[in-house]
């Protein structure tokens, strides 16, 4: 695994890719040799989660390189600017994954419209050009960014293109408001169980009775938001008696085989009985 820092860049980045010292070693990520990389001055270095340096800023800044045999190295990483590289503008969407089971993030659900243009040295800067989402590659995925009882923030991608020049050209960018919870996890503790299942039914049941109930907390806009979505089960717009029964039969199913999948239950509830 690898720790980063948690800080965050806000202009475009137009630096290109970092290359590591030759020996340094940091490149070897097996299970044998974690190692952990932390930037003295994010401003200038910038280290993904997947442990890609990237430029942010022109500049000198420290990389510490620790390694789980307890040896540490320290690097001096400079970031010079590239002429004609380009400058990236995008227009972000928010996006709801309750589950986080998917395998990737879809580029064309986080973005709208996504843009670039040449910016030279001296600060000459070209005509805005349409990009294809597919040049943005995510550097984890939602099972890796989920924390529970849920995740809300951006998610970190790489662009690499060719410069005009036919240089290879690696720019990092925040995309969307991203929220990743669990389906089922109507009480956000993290787990999906009986319990959610009484608390879908308690939901349904004084929704019926006319009252307005929370189901999670009607002091916390966001988390209660959260956990309506994740209690619509089957995403019909409605919480009741069948999203209940969805929940314990994941709950069941985790319980007896220590993995359960969304789609196979929701594709077994919707199969015809014989």
């Amino acid at each position: 695994m690898t720790e980063t820092t948690s800080a965050e860049t806000t202009a475009p980045v137009i630096y290109k890719e970092v290359t590591i010292p030759q020996g340094s070693e940091v490149e070897d990520t097996s299970t044998e040799k974690i190692v952990t990389y932390v930037s003295e001055n994010p401003s200038i270095v910038r280290i993904l989660s997947n442990g890609l340096i990237v430029g942010v800023a022109p500049g000198t800044a420290t990389v510490t390189i620790t390694r789980t045999d307890g040896t540490t190295e320290v690097i001096q990483v400079t970031i010079t600017a590239v002429d004609n590289a380009y400058e990236y503008d995008f227009t972000s969407n928010d996006a709801f994954y309750c589950t986080h089971e998917l395998d990737e993030f879809d580029p064309a659900g986080l973005v709208s419209d996504l843009r670039r243009r040449t910016v030279s040295t001296d600060g000459t800067k070209g005509e805005w050009e349409a990009v294809d989402f597919s040049v943005l590659n995510f550097v984890s995925t939602p099972a890796e960014t989920y924390k529970a009882p849920y995740f809300t923030g951006g998610i970190e991608a790489v662009i690499k293109q060719e410069l005009p020049n036919g240089e290879l050209y690696t720019s990092a960018v925040t995309v969307g408001d991203v929220t990743i919870a669990m389906l089922g996890d109507a009480d956000l503790n993290g787990d999906v169980d009986a319990l959610d299942a009484a608390t879908v039914l308690m939901y349904a049941a004084a929704a019926g009775a006319g009252e307005t109930p929370a189901i999670y907390s009607s002091e916390n806009a966001e988390a209660e938001s959260i956990a309506l979505k994740c209690a619509d089960t089957d995403g019909n717009g409605e919480i009741n008696a069948i999203d209940a029964a969805n929940v314990l039969m994941y709950s069941a199913i985790m319980g007896a085989e220590a993995t359960a999948n969304w789609s196979d239950v929701l594709a077994a509830k919707e199969e015809p009985n014989d």
